[in-house]
């Protein structure tokens, strides 16, 4: 790798290294600072933020890293990034419009239900989009020192609030619980909402608003083709997740099944390391692979080199946490009921085919195959939840991991059959239509 390409990959694990510490070491402060029931009030509330900006972050934050690598004007690459971030408020305010209503309507939302948290938290999940939308930006347009100052700023911002609520709040005590996480919400709204009204600024701005906004119908269409993968993957993968963990505390209790999240937090780094650089790093390069002369031979380089950097390296880990066996988990999660090293071993396999699919997966994002993304989600954690189903009073922990290998090596075989279509049908340009109508 050249020296470049050296400093765009230190400055993409910076920050998601940032990102990942920052998020531990909130939880730290606010569960030290204003007591652990505080983790489980803030856990929800984040829920809800990434449930409302699910759609837009899921969705239009690939449509972004792709259109803007693929445009080579700078003032083009600007407002796509401006439409996109029009879009994501339009798309999370239809998701808080349907939270709201269910609420209304009777539903359980318990955070919803306190007066202090309601508003906040909607109006952080309004705009959370926007940070998302323009690191993505900022990476295609080959901008990582933006990424990581924002990360950080975000970071800094929300432990120095959960940091000072104890003080601030100290005669206060009851109410600590829910001034903590409110204080951090607000840090949160610091940085969205000037974000989201400077990308909005030209939209509202009298001298060019007519400009602008026929330069915004022009990236509608093409960012809106990017939607149902993000209706998919933004919406289905939580909820089947939610159904799975509901299946399998059904059969065996929730003790044992904080034993299968324990498994699945240990390997939390490597996957987020390994999706963010696909993210970050991998997917702008993708893109542009796609408008090369020969694409089809760019886009198979840069999927190997993924499967280099990223891949074998996430095996290297994964292997040595296997080596080491679960007996770790119980000091580090606190965890009663201890898995067996064979069950271990296959949801950690599980994982990492889990990350190999997500290789392929931004392969898919680049050609633009959406449709195929979409359909393709049903193998992966939906599938998951439809095989624990399926299995019924006799599941066990044991056939629980065979179906998430199993769900996952599903995922993997789909998107390799589909990106080998794709690959097929460009020798000199792009025709992925041609690929997913064969689907």
């Amino acid at each position: 790798m050249n020296s470049p390409i050296l400093h765009t990959a230190f400055l993409a694990v910076a920050t998601l290294i940032i990102g990942i510490s920052g998020r531990t070491l909130l939880d730290m402060v606010l569960s030290h600072g204003s007591g652990p029931a505080t983790i489980a009030l803030w856990a929800q509330l984040s829920s809800v933020v990434d449930l409302t900006s699910a759609i837009a972050c899921a969705g239009l934050s690939p449509g972004v890293t792709v259109l803007v690598a693929r445009s080579r004007d700078a003032g083009t690459q600007d407002d796509i990034l401006r439409t996109a971030v029009m879009l994501g408020l339009a798309c999370s305010a239809a998701t808080l419009i349907v939270l709201v209503g269910i609420q209304a309507l009777g539903g359980r939302l318990q955070v919803l239900e306190e007066p202090g948290l309601r508003w906040v938290v909607l109006a952080v999940g309004l705009f959370a989009a926007t940070p998302a939308l323009a690191t993505q930006a900022w990476q295609s347009q080959g901008h990582p020192a933006r990424s990581l100052l924002l990360t950080a700023s975000t970071a800094i911002l929300a432990l120095i609030a959960a940091s000072m609520a104890p003080m601030l709040f100290k005669a206060q005590a009851m109410a600590l619980g829910i001034l903590a996480p409110l204080m951090v919400l607000s840090a949160a709204l610091m940085v969205s909402l000037p974000l989201t009204a400077w990308y909005c600024r030209t939209f509202l701005a009298n001298e060019r608003a007519l400009t602008y906004r026929a330069a915004l119908w022009a990236h509608v269409r093409p960012l809106l083709t990017y939607l149902p993968a993000g209706l998919s993957i933004g919406l289905l993968s939580p909820l089947s997740l939610i159904a799975a963990r509901e299946i399998m505390a059904r059969a065996w209790g929730w003790e044992a099944v904080a034993s299968v999240q324990a498994i699945w937090r240990s390997a939390d780094w490597v996957a987020a390391l390994v999706s963010g650089m696909l993210s970050l790093m991998f997917l702008p390069r993708m893109s542009r692979a796609i408008s090369a002369r020969e694409p089809s031979r760019a886009l198979r380089r840069e999927l190997w080199a993924a499967v280099r950097w990223l891949w074998v390296p996430a095996a290297c880990v994964l292997g040595i946490m296997i080596w080491a066996g679960p007996q770790w988990l119980v000091g580090l999660f606190g965890l009663s009921v201890v898995p067996e090293s064979t069950i271990f071993a296959m949801f950690l396999l599980g994982e990492w085919v889990r990350m190999g699919s997500w290789i392929l997966l931004y392969g898919l994002f680049a050609t633009g195959a959406q449709r195929a993304i979409a359909l393709g989600e049903l193998c992966s954690l939906p599938l998951f939840a439809g095989l624990l189903w399926l299995i019924g009073p006799e599941l066990s922990m044991h056939s629980a991991a065979v179906a998430y290998l199993g769900a996952y090596m599903t995922y993997l075989a789909f998107n390799l059959w589909v990106i080998r279509i794709s690959v097929e049908q460009m020798p000199g340009q792009r025709t992925t239509d041609q690929a997913e109508r064969r689907l």
